[in-house]
């Protein structure tokens, strides 16, 4: 879920010292606010709307970004065909005509990719909840050890 993926990043961005480079949030920052001026009907020339508004989202989508490919390089994580497929179907069963959505995610490397990109941050996430499990557990397990030794 998107709750779970937030928690995941936020968890990963407070317990990660990175530095993010300015030329990669500058792009960001731009992205978002073509994204915005899309977004109001694109009334507005983006160079209009200032770029303070969107610095720290930019930060930390960068900063996402780049911890994601860490964990995809580290941990040789790759997105599986058939959870891709899955998702194109998924995003297609939401359309009137399933069939040619399928087509367009399967005939545009752009938008398959995208759908990858998805697929491989939902490998990360999973991934690191799982680490988090097993930590948590080996936690629980000292406590459990220390609280069965007599106290002196």
């Amino acid at each position: 879920s998107n709750k779970v993926k937030n928690d995941v990043v936020d968890g990963l961005l407070e317990t990660t010292e990175l530095e993010v480079p300015a030329a990669l949030v500058d792009q960001e920052i731009d992205r978002l606010r073509q994204d915005a001026v899309q977004r109001f009907g694109g009334q507005v020339d983006f160079q209009q709307l200032p770029k303070e508004i969107f610095e720290e989202q930019a930060k930390r989508r960068v900063k996402t970004g780049l911890l994601f490919q860490e964990v995809v390089k580290k941990n040789d994580l790759k997105a599986d065909d058939a959870k891709i497929d899955e998702k194109i179907q998924e995003i297609a069963s939401t359309y009137e005509q399933p069939e040619e959505v399928i087509a367009h995610f399967t005939n545009n490397p752009d938008q398959k990719a995208q759908i990858e990109s998805s697929v491989l941050e939902d490998a990360v996430v999973d991934y690191v909840l799982a680490q988090a499990k097993v930590k948590e557990k080996k936690m629980k397990y000292e406590e459990a050890v220390q609280a069965g030794q007599p106290q002196r």
